[in-house]
């Protein structure tokens, strides 16, 4: 395989880690529930956002709504961050009765791997216990059990509400899906500052930032060792956690 047709691959295969660093400083929280700024300083440019905190669309989304490709408009959207590298996280959803709603969890590859919610895990209040790759232990009796691949996880909530309908309830809803630690569940929400290491609009074009990025994105959440060997020849490129210095490059 020649160079060219190396990088286009490495490219192609860690451009998933950049767009989940992107959205992920662009659609976590600046100020937790309490108005606290991640950032003291509370400017807009800063890279600093919470983590382990669930955020909420108060609102149902339409057509000006553009940062999904196609959001639902017949949901109210919940997100979260979260970043397993100090340990398991205790997730505790609410008894939602009769109205629908998912939770779906995505790993930094962009790949969905588990889903809870009405269609999978019911509807009644439970307790989801998600760990890392890295983690060992056993699941405590009574928790769901959610095994990431990465620590770093991108979770899209959505519960159902419709246009004609009062949506304090929902937002009611939405407030009782609370993160906390699992190491210690008694105490305060589990929301942390997390350094995105983005500027919350940038975009793609600046081939320094986007190495940078994959780079330490692969560090954090390494990929299945099924790619691993694929993964090695990319740091021929310039692409990955270990790369060679600029002189041994062959672009």
């Amino acid at each position: 395989m020649n160079n060219q047709t190396l990088a286009r691959d490495a490219v192609l295969y860690t451009l998933p880690l950049y767009e989940m660093a992107r959205m992920r400083s662009t659609t976590s929280p600046r100020r937790d529930a309490s108005g606290v700024f991640a950032d003291a300083s509370g400017g807009p440019e800063s890279t600093l956002r919470w983590v382990n905190l669930f955020s909420h669309s108060r609102q149902l989304l339409g057509p000006a709504d553009r940062r999904v490709v196609t959001p639902n408009n017949d949901t109210l959207y919940t997100n979260a961050w979260l970043d397993l590298s100090d340990g398991p996280l205790l997730i505790h959803a609410p008894d939602t009765g009769s109205r629908y709603y998912v939770l779906g969890f995505l790993d930094f590859y962009t790949n969905p791997f588990a889903y809870s919610g009405t269609r999978s895990t019911g509807t009644h209040a439970q307790t989801l216990f998600v760990h890392g790759p890295g983690w060992r232990g056993a699941v405590p009796a009574g928790m769901i059990e959610i095994a990431s691949p990465t620590d770093h996880v991108w979770i899209v909530g959505r519960i159902l509400a419709t246009a004609d309908e009062d949506l304090e309830p929902v937002h009611v809803l939405q407030n009782a899906f609370q993160i906390v630690s699992a190491i210690n569940p008694n105490d305060q929400l589990a929301g942390s500052i997390f350094d995105t290491g983005l500027h919350p609009r940038e975009v793609l074009g600046d081939p320094a930032l986007f190495l940078r990025v994959v780079r330490r994105e692969m560090a954090c959440n390494p990929p299945p060792a099924a790619d691993a060997r694929m993964v090695e020849e990319f740091a021929l490129v310039g692409v990955g956690v270990e790369v060679p210095t600029a002189e041994h490059l062959h672009l």
